[in-house]
């Protein structure tokens, strides 16, 4: 599943994080 990374900056960065 293709989640967004959502960093401590609550903002989305556009990172799949697909592993």
């Amino acid at each position: 599943t293709n989640c967004w990374n959502k960093p401590l900056s609550s903002v989305p960065t556009g990172i799949p994080d697909n592993t």
